[in-house]
């Protein structure tokens, strides 16, 4: 990210009136959180060309991020309106919207619109899954089913995705990391960093919001470092394995972990703490605690069948998602990480990582939130009650959510539709 923001600041000096690279620019900057400055790269473009569709998204997106879901939505029906086939926003407005009866000649319209679109193409899927979502908001949910299954079966079919291989390297990772491994651990005792993991849709972002709204803790989101500063340890002639992590003496987990904090430094605040949610961090528990064995892990727990359910209706988007298009597939994933989250639970030290029950947030939020900031050595702090009020970003789907107050409305979402997810309930009940 911070690359490429880097390359679009040199391209600005040489082209210091492009649009495109004013575009780029605001994408980078947003992806980094520079929330004024991407803003002030849209308010340029819309200077000099008032009707640019993306840049009306932008501050659409925006205003989402900030929780001002009325300038959100006028945002993106302008883009809308400008450019229809602007695919991107009916994505960012169905997270935005509850759509009702009334909205019908707006619902006809994206009808329509993904009736112009190729059977096969990513604007089809993005549609479906747009058109699933209003139709749920309907109480149509024979109809909404359909679409989110279209949708996913479009992606199935481009799918690169070899179940039996995901498996097996998460068997691996279990097979591969035991109490005598994790015995040899770095001498840094650093605590700055907060993990924080869980299946998508779990709800890890709601938790990171409720710590990164205090006052000693800023939001990384899902940044990836702590992959990428094993990946700079790699040597393509000699690569890493499951093996030789294992026998990684204490001297190479230290570098790792300055090599993480560094990482982490060049892009954030100096702050007392930040939280990491990168999810599939899951594989990774065992060779993080040998990085930083007084770091905390927040494992966020949800419903097996609410969360599958939310990973299927839910346009995933990266590789590591690419179990999420089939039910079967999904629900023997879902197995095998339970089996790799019985693994940690029971190799690592008592005290390192801490699990929450979604459910028991959304019902107990008050005393859920105060035995959570007692575990990860957080002072309880008014802010982290209001955390919908804060101004820490997350790029993530659930986006919309995390900007209002805890509800209790997904708890059994899946119940709605029983019939048609019964090979997925099968396999979880197995």
């Amino acid at each position: 990210r911070q690359q490429a923001y880097d390359v679009f600041m040199q391209a600005k000096e040489k082209h210091p009136n492009n649009h495109v690279v004013y575009m780029a620019l605001f994408r980078s900057s947003f992806q980094l959180n520079k929330v004024d400055e991407a803003k002030r790269y849209l308010d340029d473009v819309l200077k000099s060309e008032p009707k640019h569709a993306e840049a009306h998204l932008g501050l659409g997106q925006i205003a989402l991020q900030q929780g001002d879901f009325e300038e959100a939505e006028k945002q993106t029906l302008q883009a809308i309106a400008i450019n229809p086939d602007l695919s991107l926003s009916y994505p960012i407005l169905s997270g935005i919207k509850t759509f009702t009866a009334n909205d019908k000649e707006l619902i006809d319209r994206i009808v329509a619109q993904r009736q112009k679109v190729l059977p096969e193409s990513a604007a089809n899927v993005d549609l479906s899954f747009v058109l699933g979502k209003i139709m749920d908001d309907l109480g149509d949910y024979e109809s909404a089913f359909e679409y989110i299954k279209q949708a996913n079966e479009v992606r199935h079919t481009h799918n690169q995705y070899h179940a039996d291989a995901e498996l097996a390297h998460l068997q691996a990772m279990i097979d591969h990391t035991t109490p005598e491994t994790l015995a040899v651990t770095s001498s840094n005792n650093s605590e700055t960093p907060f993990f924080i993991v869980g299946m998508p849709r779990c709800g890890s972002t709601l938790v990171e919001q409720i710590i990164s709204a205090h006052p000693d803790v800023t939001s990384m989101g899902e940044c990836g470092y702590f992959e990428s500063s094993l990946a700079q340890f790699n040597d393509p002639a000699d690569p890493i394995t499951l093996e030789k992590m294992a026998s990684f003496p204490a001297e190479k987990w230290q570098q790792i972990g300055e090599t993480y904090l560094d990482l982490a430094r060049q892009q954030h605040t100096d702050n007392q703490h930040f939280t990491d949610k990168t999810l599939t961090n899951i594989r990774l528990l065992g060779a993080i605690h040998r990085t930083f064995p007084k770091a905390k892990i927040i494992h966020v727990r949800r419903d097996p069948i609410d969360t599958c359910w939310s990973i299927y209706k839910n346009n995933f988007v990266g590789q590591a998602f690419n179990y999420a298009f089939n039910l079967g597939e999904l629900g023997y994933y879902y197995r095998t990480y339970e089996r790799l989250m019985d693994h940690w639970r029971t190799i690592l030290p008592q005290g390192v990582l801490y699990e929450l029950h979604y459910e028991a947030l959304v019902q107990h939020s008050e005393i859920e939130i105060l035995k959570l900031l007692d575990a990860i050595h957080l002072e309880s702090t008014e802010a982290c009650f209001s955390f919908y009020k804060s101004h820490d970003f997350n790029i993530t789907a659930s986006q919309a959510q995390v900007r209002k107050p805890i509800q209790a409305t997904s708890i059994h979402a899946w119940k709605k539709y029983e019939k048609p997810l019964q090979p997925l309930i099968q396999i979880l009940r197995r």
